[in-house]
């Protein structure tokens, strides 16, 4: 697992790439984004995007234009690009 790579989309179009180390976990991405719970939005070449399934519930949410553009669909709050595989091998804590 160390030596991959996700990406992080923030409301405010910035975007940054961070490396998954060994002790990347599933719960540690969830976090990340702010969110209880996480929803997986598949997308081309084996990409999955984790996003805030309840973003459109919180007060004041923000549309994540980027992401949005990405995933062809709303997506609101901070978002997560990683390869299929990757997510997978995380762990679950």
């Amino acid at each position: 697992m160390i030596g991959k790579f996700e990406l992080f989309l923030t409301t405010t179009s910035e975007s940054f790439v961070m490396s998954i180390t060994h002790d990347t976990t599933f719960s540690s991405l969830r976090d990340l984004i702010n969110a209880n719970l996480a929803e997986l939005v598949y997308l081309p070449n084996d990409l999955v995007m984790m996003v805030d399934e309840e973003g459109l519930l919180k007060a004041n949410c923000v549309i994540n234009n980027r992401a949005s553009s990405i995933a062809d669909r709303l997506i609101v709050g901070k978002a997560i690009v990683i390869h299929k595989d990757d997510l997978e091998s995380l762990e679950y804590k």
